[in-house]
């Protein structure tokens, strides 16, 4: 099961150690119990395509119909005599062999590489102590220990949870951190509304949990969408297809060259011996010997400047179908979007205020750069907004210390924090600080209704006198989303260009997911918004849009996070460019 490190679980307030260990929660599995559930269940890793070894790797690159005939031109030629075209043609097919089986192991153990450079771990309760232990040494009945930072390491059913949000992009799409509760939902509940659930591969954003296993390995959400992709279907690519073309009328010229000589010498009266040796003489001939080695090396061209560009391709037909492609299907999270939240739009009569209040209402850190932080991601985007106007927290948290604090309440749906000033900053949902407000704030309500049909997530900045939340003053609100990527704008324009459409598929609310759309010019005001418009969709449902646009007859490229898009349901290439076929 790997090294565990472990370290005692404090007793709670009025209670001791034998009462600590007597809670199945807080003593969770023993030792003997798990390692009984490990043997029973399997090891908690979501099954990969095994890799290819060398020597099948070598043969793979054999499977063509233009390789066996070249083979079986050689073997004539060698039989005839001509030993020097033999060996000419026999070179020219390890060649092309050797250059195939070179790029492709390279590939192989560059993917290989990658998938060792993690070795996932995480915290759980066990023999009455909290330990960390290899993620796939998991079982079902353990109690994962969450905190900000942590990658769920299995599907779990939350047993507490204080200001708990999660990261659920990779299963949902879903942009922003999901707020997390103990509150049961039904099984027939919908993935994205399951806020009692942590499942495998997200990451905890806010807060902390203690969540029991209910699901490892392949029995999860994820595994769930890796073996929908395991159904995945052999077809042959654009390049595949025309040579299996170029083969069989290759065939047919042979064997009528072979009938056209043999008949023409018969005629003639030539002895049947020699009307053989000419006869399959000029069918060797006709064989282009060069073409299997031509299209190879042109290939593995595109893949090494590929390469240079850092881009990482394991199957060479993969170059030429990547050039076919007619439609693109993409995510949007992380994709399309920089997959990190900012501060998009201010409303409020002092900008640079609206900011330090609200910067004075987080817990967030970010680094010295601005470029990245710790916490939630919201508060990280207020904090870098501000810190692009020199307003910094840090330099907010010594001039003026907290006094008292109300953390954020996922039913109040705000916070509030009380400074030395003698001030109450707030921060919140629209609908829940409004009303804490005096004055006329109907220009804030129309504001917020505005910014959120832009697909915004609104919030309001409030400053109120200490001691008390009522009776405040509204600062402004901010407009916070995930912002396109600008190279994603100039793609999108590029491959219409081209004459490619590019479809987004996501599990985002479909009002955001609209308005990126729009922005990236994918869909414009004038488009007719029909079913995918309104949609959030699911792992199953990418996958199955793919398999439509090729039912259509689309050679479909499909781009995304490595952890979210469905990779094999698109075209993905199996072997040489001669073994014609490839991954639908």
């Amino acid at each position: 099961m790997g090294a565990v490190t472990s370290s005692p679980i404090p007793a709670s307030p009025g209670t001791d150690a034998s009462r600590a260990h007597a809670d199945p929660i807080r003593s969770g599995l023993s030792s003997t119990d798990a390692q009984r559930r490990l043997i029973e269940f399997g090891p908690n890793e979501i099954r990969r395509e095994k890799a290819t070894s060398a020597l099948a790797l070598f043969a793979r690159q054999f499977a063509s119909p233009v390789i066996w005939l070249l083979v079986g031109a050689s073997v004539l030629s060698a039989m005839l005599g001509e030993m020097l075209d033999a060996g000419a043609i026999g070179a020219i097919v390890i060649v092309n062999a050797v250059i195939g089986f070179l790029q492709e192991h390279r590939a192989e153990r560059a993917v290989m590489a990658l998938r060792s450079m993690t070795a996932p771990r995480a915290r759980v309760m066990r023999d009455g102590h909290s330990v960390i232990i290899p993620a796939d040494a998991i079982v079902p009945g353990d109690f994962l220990v969450l905190e900000a930072g942590d990658v769920a390491a299995a599907d779990a059913r939350l047993h507490t949870a204080h200001a708990l949000t999660t990261n659920e992009a990779p299963l949902t799409g879903e942009s922003t951190p999901v707020e997390k509760t103990t509150a049961p939902t039904t099984p027939e509940t919908p993935l994205a509304e399951r806020h009692d659930f942590v499942f495998m591969g997200t990451s905890v954003a806010t807060g902390t949990g203690l969540a029991e296993v209910v699901a490892t390995g392949m029995h999860t959400e994820l595994g769930r969408i890796a073996h929908l992709l395991s159904t995945a279907e052999d077809s042959v690519t654009p390049l595949q297809r025309r040579l299996a073309r170029v083969s069989q009328t290759l065939l047919y010229v042979c064997f009528g060259i072979v009938a056209v000589v043999a008949l023409a010498g018969l005629l003639r009266g030539w002895p049947l011996l020699q009307v053989f040796m000419a006869a399959v003489s000029l069918a060797v001939a006709a064989v282009p010997e060069g073409l299997p080695a031509v299209v190879t090396i042109a290939l593995a061209v595109g893949v090494q400047r590929m390469a240079a560009r850092h881009l990482l391709v394991r199957r060479l037909p993969a170059v030429e179908t990547l050039g076919c492609a007619t439609v693109i299907c993409t995510d949007k999270t992380g994709t399309l979007t920089t997959g990190v939240m900012r501060v998009r739009e201010l409303w409020g009569p002092d900008h640079t205020k609206l900011l330090s209040a609200a910067a004075a209402c987080c817990d967030a850190e970010i680094r010295g750069d601005a470029q990245a932080g710790v916490g939630d991601p919201t508060e990280v985007a207020i904090l870098m907004a501000a810190a692009e106007r020199g307003i910094h927290r840090d330099e907010i948290e010594r001039t003026n210390a907290r006094v008292t604090e109300v953390p954020f309440d996922s039913v109040l749906k705000r916070m509030s924090i009380e400074r030395a000033d003698g001030h109450v900053y707030i921060k919140g949902a629209v609908e829940t600080v409004l009303p804490l407000c005096v004055g006329d704030v109907r220009d804030a309500a129309q504001a917020n209704t505005q910014m959120a049909e832009r697909g915004l997530r609104v919030l309001a900045i409030a400053v109120a006198p200490a001691g008390a939340e009522q009776g405040a003053t509204l600062i402004g609100l901010l407009g916070i989303a995930d912002p396109p990527r600008t190279e994603a704008i100039e793609a999108v324009a590029a491959a219409r260009t081209a004459g490619i459409t590019t479809v987004m598929i996501t599990g985002d609310h479909p009002l955001t997911a609209r308005t990126i759309a729009r922005e990236l010019g994918i869909v414009s005001s004038r488009d007719v918004e029909g079913d995918v418009l309104h949609a959030r969709a699911t792992q199953e449902d990418k996958i199955r849009i793919v398999r439509k646009w090729k039912a259509r007859g689309a050679i479909v490229a499909m781009t995304g996070d490595a952890s979210t898009m469905p990779r094999r349901c698109a075209k993905r290439t199996s072997g040489s460019p001669w073994d014609g076929r490839a991954r639908k």
